[in-house]
Protein backbone atom coordinates (compact mmCIF):
# COMPACT_ATOMS: atom_id res chain seq x y z
CA UNK A 1 0.00 0.00 0.00
CA UNK A 2 1.44 3.33 -1.01
CA UNK A 3 1.67 5.95 1.64
CA UNK A 4 -0.41 8.97 0.93
CA UNK A 5 1.39 11.74 2.77
CA UNK A 6 -1.15 14.42 2.25
CA UNK A 7 -0.69 18.11 2.88
CA UNK A 8 -3.34 19.31 5.22
CA UNK A 9 -3.53 22.83 3.90
CA UNK A 10 -5.99 25.07 5.63
CA UNK A 11 -6.29 28.31 3.71
CA UNK A 12 -7.82 31.30 5.44
CA UNK A 13 -7.97 34.79 4.09
CA UNK A 14 -7.09 37.17 6.86
CA UNK A 15 -6.67 40.86 6.17
CA UNK A 16 -6.46 40.10 2.47
CA UNK A 17 -3.73 37.41 2.88
CA UNK A 18 -3.73 33.61 2.79
CA UNK A 19 -2.21 31.39 5.48
CA UNK A 20 -1.28 27.73 4.89
CA UNK A 21 -0.79 25.32 7.79
CA UNK A 22 1.31 22.18 7.45
CA UNK A 23 0.58 18.84 9.13
CA UNK A 24 2.43 15.53 9.30
CA UNK A 25 2.07 14.40 5.73
CA UNK A 26 3.95 13.27 2.72
CA UNK A 27 2.46 13.17 -0.70
CA UNK A 28 4.37 10.97 -3.08
CA UNK A 29 6.22 13.29 -5.38
CA UNK A 30 6.92 10.83 -8.20
CA UNK A 31 10.24 9.80 -9.69
CA UNK A 32 12.96 12.47 -9.45
CA UNK A 33 14.72 13.54 -12.64
CA UNK A 34 18.02 14.62 -11.03
CA UNK A 35 18.30 17.92 -12.81
CA UNK A 36 19.20 21.21 -11.21
CA UNK A 37 18.57 21.57 -7.48
CA UNK A 38 21.08 23.77 -5.64
CA UNK A 39 23.31 20.98 -4.32
CA UNK A 40 24.67 18.11 -6.44
CA UNK A 41 23.18 14.74 -5.53
CA UNK A 42 25.92 12.22 -4.74
CA UNK A 43 23.71 9.22 -4.13
CA UNK A 44 20.40 7.96 -2.81
CA UNK A 45 19.05 5.14 -0.62
CA UNK A 46 15.42 4.24 -1.41
CA UNK A 47 13.47 3.02 1.64
CA UNK A 48 11.40 0.35 -0.09
CA UNK A 49 10.55 -1.47 3.14
CA UNK A 50 8.10 1.10 4.51
CA UNK A 51 6.04 3.86 2.91
CA UNK A 52 5.68 5.86 6.14
CA UNK A 53 9.25 7.07 6.74
CA UNK A 54 9.65 10.54 8.25
CA UNK A 55 13.00 11.10 9.98
CA UNK A 56 16.70 10.35 9.82
CA UNK A 57 19.67 10.49 12.18
CA UNK A 58 23.32 9.49 11.77
CA UNK A 59 25.24 7.80 14.61
CA UNK A 60 28.70 8.30 13.15
CA UNK A 61 28.52 5.05 11.18
CA UNK A 62 24.96 4.27 10.10
CA UNK A 63 21.69 6.02 9.32
CA UNK A 64 18.59 5.50 11.44
CA UNK A 65 15.37 6.05 9.47
CA UNK A 66 12.17 6.39 11.47
CA UNK A 67 8.77 5.25 10.22
CA UNK A 68 5.21 5.48 11.55
CA UNK A 69 3.01 2.57 12.56
CA UNK A 70 0.66 2.62 9.55
CA UNK A 71 2.46 -0.10 7.59
CA UNK A 72 3.45 -2.68 10.23
CA UNK A 73 1.31 -1.78 13.24
CA UNK A 74 4.29 -0.44 15.15
CA UNK A 75 6.73 2.42 14.68
CA UNK A 76 10.05 1.23 13.30
CA UNK A 77 13.71 2.18 13.01
CA UNK A 78 15.44 1.04 9.81
CA UNK A 79 19.25 0.97 10.03
CA UNK A 80 21.18 1.59 6.81
CA UNK A 81 24.87 1.85 6.08
CA UNK A 82 26.11 4.53 3.68
CA UNK A 83 26.27 2.04 0.80
CA UNK A 84 22.54 1.32 0.90
CA UNK A 85 22.65 -1.96 2.83
CA UNK A 86 19.76 -2.48 5.25
CA UNK A 87 21.43 -3.75 8.41
CA UNK A 88 18.49 -4.05 10.79
CA UNK A 89 15.00 -2.89 11.63
CA UNK A 90 13.69 -2.64 15.18
CA UNK A 91 10.53 -1.32 16.81
CA UNK A 92 10.76 2.16 18.31
CA UNK A 93 10.58 2.10 22.10
CA UNK A 94 9.36 4.73 24.52
CA UNK A 95 5.69 4.18 23.66
CA UNK A 96 5.95 5.54 20.10
CA UNK A 97 2.71 5.52 18.13
CA UNK A 98 1.16 7.06 15.00
CA UNK A 99 3.97 8.82 13.10
CA UNK A 100 6.39 7.97 15.93
CA UNK A 101 9.73 9.71 16.30
CA UNK A 102 10.17 12.36 13.67
CA UNK A 103 13.57 13.89 12.87
CA UNK A 104 16.50 12.59 14.92
CA UNK A 105 19.97 13.62 16.09
CA UNK A 106 22.96 11.93 17.73
CA UNK A 107 24.86 13.47 20.68
CA UNK A 108 27.73 10.99 20.68
CA UNK A 109 26.04 8.53 23.04
CA UNK A 110 22.33 8.44 22.19
CA UNK A 111 20.01 8.96 19.25
CA UNK A 112 17.28 11.46 20.14
CA UNK A 113 13.84 11.84 18.60
CA UNK A 114 10.37 12.94 19.66
CA UNK A 115 6.71 12.10 19.10
CA UNK A 116 5.39 14.19 22.04
CA UNK A 117 6.71 16.82 24.46
CA UNK A 118 9.35 14.26 25.42
CA UNK A 119 12.66 13.96 23.59
CA UNK A 120 13.50 10.26 23.78
CA UNK A 121 17.03 8.87 23.81
CA UNK A 122 18.06 5.50 22.35
CA UNK A 123 21.37 3.74 22.90
CA UNK A 124 23.59 2.18 20.24
CA UNK A 125 21.62 -1.05 20.82
CA UNK A 126 18.48 0.84 19.61
CA UNK A 127 16.89 0.45 23.04
CA UNK A 128 14.99 3.25 24.77
CA UNK A 129 17.18 4.80 27.50
CA UNK A 130 15.17 7.77 28.82
CA UNK A 131 13.81 11.17 27.91
CA UNK A 132 13.93 14.87 28.65
CA UNK A 133 11.12 17.41 28.28
CA UNK A 134 11.50 19.55 25.17
CA UNK A 135 9.98 22.80 23.96
CA UNK A 136 7.37 21.60 21.44
CA UNK A 137 4.78 18.86 20.97
CA UNK A 138 6.24 17.02 19.17
CA UNK A 139 9.82 18.26 18.98
CA UNK A 140 9.67 17.55 15.27
CA UNK A 141 12.97 18.79 13.81
CA UNK A 142 16.04 17.85 15.85
CA UNK A 143 19.74 18.78 15.78
CA UNK A 144 22.65 18.84 18.23
CA UNK A 145 25.73 21.06 17.99
CA UNK A 146 27.83 19.63 20.81
CA UNK A 147 26.31 21.94 23.42
CA UNK A 148 22.66 22.57 22.59
CA UNK A 149 19.78 20.65 21.07
CA UNK A 150 17.63 22.44 18.51
CA UNK A 151 14.04 21.82 17.51
CA UNK A 152 11.42 23.40 15.25
CA UNK A 153 8.06 22.57 13.69
CA UNK A 154 5.27 23.70 11.41
CA UNK A 155 4.94 27.43 12.07
CA UNK A 156 6.52 26.92 15.50
CA UNK A 157 9.61 28.39 17.10
CA UNK A 158 13.12 27.35 16.22
CA UNK A 159 14.28 26.62 19.76
CA UNK A 160 17.68 26.15 21.34
CA UNK A 161 17.33 23.59 24.14
CA UNK A 162 19.90 23.22 26.93
CA UNK A 163 19.57 19.88 28.71
CA UNK A 164 21.39 19.05 31.95
CA UNK A 165 21.83 15.39 31.02
CA UNK A 166 19.46 14.09 33.70
CA UNK A 167 16.75 11.80 32.31
CA UNK A 168 13.28 13.16 33.04
CA UNK A 169 14.35 16.77 33.50
CA UNK A 170 13.14 19.69 31.39
CA UNK A 171 15.37 21.56 28.97
CA UNK A 172 15.96 25.30 29.30
CA UNK A 173 14.66 26.88 26.12
CA UNK A 174 15.73 29.90 24.08
CA UNK A 175 13.35 30.81 21.27
CA UNK A 176 14.91 31.98 18.01
CA UNK A 177 11.88 32.77 15.82
CA UNK A 178 9.10 30.92 14.02
CA UNK A 179 9.55 29.05 10.74
CA UNK A 180 7.01 27.66 8.29
CA UNK A 181 7.06 24.02 7.26
CA UNK A 182 10.14 22.93 9.26
CA UNK A 183 10.56 19.15 9.44
CA UNK A 184 14.29 18.52 9.87
CA UNK A 185 17.37 20.19 11.31
CA UNK A 186 21.03 19.28 10.86
CA UNK A 187 24.06 20.98 12.40
CA UNK A 188 27.14 21.43 10.20
CA UNK A 189 30.14 21.94 12.47
CA UNK A 190 32.44 22.82 9.58
CA UNK A 191 30.50 26.00 8.81
CA UNK A 192 28.78 26.37 12.22
CA UNK A 193 25.31 26.53 10.66
CA UNK A 194 21.97 24.74 10.89
CA UNK A 195 20.30 23.34 7.80
CA UNK A 196 16.51 23.14 7.91
CA UNK A 197 14.49 20.86 5.61
CA UNK A 198 10.85 21.72 4.91
CA UNK A 199 7.61 19.89 4.17
CA UNK A 200 5.51 22.71 2.72
CA UNK A 201 5.97 21.87 -0.99
CA UNK A 202 8.45 24.76 -1.35
CA UNK A 203 11.58 22.61 -1.68
CA UNK A 204 13.33 25.11 0.57
CA UNK A 205 16.48 24.16 2.46
CA UNK A 206 17.29 27.01 4.85
CA UNK A 207 20.73 27.76 6.29
CA UNK A 208 20.43 29.36 9.72
CA UNK A 209 22.76 30.90 12.30
CA UNK A 210 22.47 28.60 15.37
CA UNK A 211 23.22 31.42 17.80
CA UNK A 212 20.69 33.97 16.59
CA UNK A 213 18.23 32.04 14.44
CA UNK A 214 18.90 34.46 11.56
CA UNK A 215 18.41 33.21 8.03
CA UNK A 216 21.76 33.08 6.23
CA UNK A 217 20.64 31.63 2.90
CA UNK A 218 17.94 29.51 1.26
CA UNK A 219 18.60 26.72 -1.21
CA UNK A 220 16.25 24.48 -3.17
CA UNK A 221 15.75 20.76 -3.67
CA UNK A 222 13.53 21.47 -6.67
CA UNK A 223 12.80 20.11 -9.18
CA UNK A 224 13.89 16.70 -7.90
CA UNK A 225 12.01 16.85 -4.59
CA UNK A 226 9.51 19.28 -3.09
CA UNK A 227 8.67 17.65 0.28
CA UNK A 228 11.24 16.71 2.89
CA UNK A 229 11.17 14.86 6.17
CA UNK A 230 14.10 14.94 8.56
CA UNK A 231 17.75 15.65 7.77
CA UNK A 232 21.19 15.04 9.21
CA UNK A 233 24.86 15.69 8.55
CA UNK A 234 27.04 12.64 7.94
CA UNK A 235 30.79 12.09 7.60
CA UNK A 236 30.99 9.34 4.98
CA UNK A 237 33.87 7.30 3.61
CA UNK A 238 32.62 7.80 0.05
CA UNK A 239 31.89 11.50 -0.07
CA UNK A 240 33.25 13.21 3.03
CA UNK A 241 30.85 15.44 5.01
CA UNK A 242 27.44 15.63 3.37
CA UNK A 243 23.90 16.74 4.09
CA UNK A 244 21.43 13.84 4.04
CA UNK A 245 17.69 14.52 3.74
CA UNK A 246 14.86 11.98 4.01
CA UNK A 247 12.86 13.05 0.97
CA UNK A 248 9.16 12.19 0.69
CA UNK A 249 9.18 10.54 -2.70
CA UNK A 250 8.18 7.23 -4.27
CA UNK A 251 9.65 5.51 -2.34
CA UNK A 252 10.81 7.68 0.57
CA UNK A 253 14.50 8.21 -0.13
CA UNK A 254 17.65 9.27 1.67
CA UNK A 255 19.32 11.82 -0.59
CA UNK A 256 23.05 12.61 -0.24
CA UNK A 257 23.76 16.28 -0.98
CA UNK A 258 27.23 17.65 -1.72
CA UNK A 259 27.99 20.78 0.34
CA UNK A 260 31.54 21.01 -0.95
CA UNK A 261 33.12 19.41 2.15
CA UNK A 262 34.40 16.26 0.51
CA UNK A 263 35.29 14.74 -2.84
CA UNK A 264 32.82 15.21 -5.66
CA UNK A 265 31.00 12.23 -7.12
CA UNK A 266 33.65 12.01 -9.87
CA UNK A 267 36.43 11.93 -7.26
CA UNK A 268 34.78 9.45 -4.91
CA UNK A 269 36.77 6.50 -6.20
CA UNK A 270 40.07 8.02 -5.12
CA UNK A 271 38.91 9.11 -1.66
CA UNK A 272 40.11 5.95 0.07
CA UNK A 273 43.59 6.37 -1.40
CA UNK A 274 43.72 10.00 -0.32
CA UNK A 275 42.82 9.11 3.27
CA UNK A 276 45.35 6.29 3.32
CA UNK A 277 48.15 8.78 2.63
CA UNK A 278 47.46 10.52 5.96
CA UNK A 279 47.07 7.55 8.30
Amino acid sequence: MRKVIFALALTAFIAGGASAFTADFSQKAGTPNYSDGTFPILGTIPNDQNDYCVGVGYDGTNFWVSAGDQATGQCEFYIWDEYGNLLDNVPQGGGASSWGHRDMCWNGSYMFGSFSTMVDGFGPDYMFAGYFIGALNPNRAMAYNGTYFYTAGFGEQLTQMEWDGVWGSAASNTYLGAWDGAYGLAYCGIDDVLYMSTADYSGNIHMIDPGTGFLLDTFTSLPEYDIAGGCTMACTAQFGDILVILMQSAPDTLVFYDLGHGPSATDAGSWGAIKAMYR
